[in-house]
């Protein structure tokens, strides 16, 4: 007759019990971040329109979307040539916790302009992956999809992240765990001599800092 090994079986079962909770708690961690706050000093609040502004001279007005060269080329992200002009509105919406409408730091976002429409695109945020551009460099554009966090939308999901005393984009999706994600900062590329400033993606540059309006 075979004896039961009663620590055999104990210590896989203990160790997928300790496993099961360090993943609940990181998940819960970041649930539990510290919230995002707009320039009132209130929480930035999922569906709720702002605007985002960036901090200090000299990167322009709130950010909208570029006018785009043709019909099939990307739409790209900006800031406004005028210093003065708020931009175009946009809403936050969480990947985790739909019932909690706040938005916390460091947790993946979906980004959307709800103040503007655009002819065969979505106005949700992206990163813009050109493999034909010997730069590799990756834009933040438009034509993102909303929700349905995985591997399929991984270029969809941004980050809210503290930078000295405002606040800094970020891309480095947790949705997909083996998606090999270039993880890095959202600064301002200028084209060519003073020509457009545009948002992309890069692990050594000095990010945008901004701050949230609420209009």
């Amino acid at each position: 007759m075979e004896v039961f090994n009663v620590r055999q079986f104990m210590v896989p079962f203990l160790l997928l019990v300790a496993l099961s909770a360090t993943s609940f708690f990181l998940v819960n961690a970041q649930g539990d971040s510290e919230p995002v706050l707009d320039d009132a000093g209130n929480p930035v609040l999922r569906g709720v329109n702002y605007v985002i502004l960036p901090v200090g001279g000299g990167n322009g007005g709130g950010l909208r979307v570029t006018s785009a060269w043709n019909e099939t080329s990307p739409r790209y992200i900006g800031p406004n040539a005028d210093e003065s002009a708020l931009g175009s509105s946009v809403q936050f919406s969480p990947a985790v916790d739909p019932k909690d409408n706040t938005i916390k730091i460091s947790t993946d976002i979906n980004v959307k302009f709800t103040s503007i429409s655009l002819y065969k695109s979505s106005t949700v945020w992206r990163v813009y992956r050109n493999v034909d551009q010997q730069t590799k460099t990756l834009f933040v554009t438009v034509g993102g999809i909303e929700g349905n966090p995985g591997r399929e939308t991984f270029d969809n999901w941004f980050k809210i992240d503290k930078y000295e005393d405002a606040y800094k984009f970020s891309y480095c999706p947790a949705v997909c765990s083996n998606c090999g994600n270039i993880c890095g900062d959202v600064g301002i590329l200028t084209e060519g001599d003073g020509g457009r400033k545009l948002l992309f993606i890069s692990g050594g540059i000095h990010p945008l800092k901004v701050k949230f309006h609420k209009v």
